[in-house]
């Protein structure tokens, strides 16, 4: 568990913001192979806003536990 939070606290921003055209999708492939998803592009843009940095511990904890449901993820 503690491996795959810190997989979407600090893996997040780099396939979002902190890499270029080259390297985010290959990470984000990456990404997807050791978690087992299929993450996009845009899911992970919506995962680093709500999970990355580990601003969200508990609510990481419940996404993992969830098997990844996106809904977890929208505002209310």
């Amino acid at each position: 568990m503690d491996f795959k939070c810190k997989m979407f606290a600090w893996v997040t921003r780099l396939i979002s913001k902190g890499l270029n055209k080259y390297w985010a999708p290959k990470v984000l492939e990456s990404f997807n192979e050791v978690l087992g998803t299929t993450f996009n592009k845009d899911e992970m843009y919506e995962i680093y806003d709500r999970l990355g940095n580990d601003i969200n511990r508990k609510l990481t904890e419940q996404f993992i536990e969830s098997g990844y449901d996106m809904a977890l993820l929208k505002r209310m």
